[in-house]
C-alpha cells in the first residue's frame, strides 16, 4: 500500500493548463515564425522570441507529462518555467510593437494560477508523499 497522499484535483487541472500553455506557446511561435515580415520586435529578430516561445513549450509538455508522478523536482520545475515563462511574456509585452495584448495579460495570468495550484497544503502533501 502506498504511503503518498491522493493526486488532489488541483495538481491534476494544472496537467491540463500546462497542456494548454505547451500548445499554446508551440503554436504561438510557429506563427510568429511564419509571418516574421509582419512581426516587429524592437532592437531584436521576431525569430528569437519564437523559437524561445517553441522550446518552452515543448519543455512544458515534458514537464506535464512527467507531473502527475508526484516528484518535488518536476513541481519545482514546473513553477520555476511558469517563471520563466512569465518574464518571456513580460519581454515580449515590451519589445512586440503588434503583440495581442490580451493573449499575453492571459499566459500571464494562467501562469499564476499554475503557480497557485501547485503551491496549495494538499498539492505540498501530495508531492511529499
Amino acid at each position: 500500500m502506498s504511503s503518498r497522499a491522493p493526486r488532489p484535483g488541483s495538481v491534476t487541472f494544472v496537467v491540463f493548463l500546462m497542456w494548454l500553455f505547451a500548445l499554446g506557446s508551440i503554436i504561438g511561435g510557429v506563427l510568429i515564425l511564419s509571418n516574421q515580415d509582419k512581426v516587429v520586435v524592437i532592437g531584436a529578430d521576431p525569430s528569437t522570441y519564437a523559437w524561445a516561445s517553441i522550446i518552452i513549450g515543448v519543455f512544458m509538455a515534458l514537464l506535464a507529462i512527467s507531473l502527475s508522478l508526484g516528484s518535488r523536482l518536476i513541481r519545482f520545475l514546473v513553477i520555476l518555467t511558469m517563471l520563466v515563462r512569465i518574464a518571456l511574456d513580460v519581454y515580449a509585452w515590451i519589445t512586440i510593437d503588434n503583440i495581442s495584448v490580451p493573449q499575453v495579460a492571459v499566459s500571464i495570468i494562467f501562469a499564476l494560477l499554475v503557480i497557485g495550484l501547485l503551491s496549495t497544503r494538499r498539492a505540498a502533501e501530495f508531492f511529499r508523499g
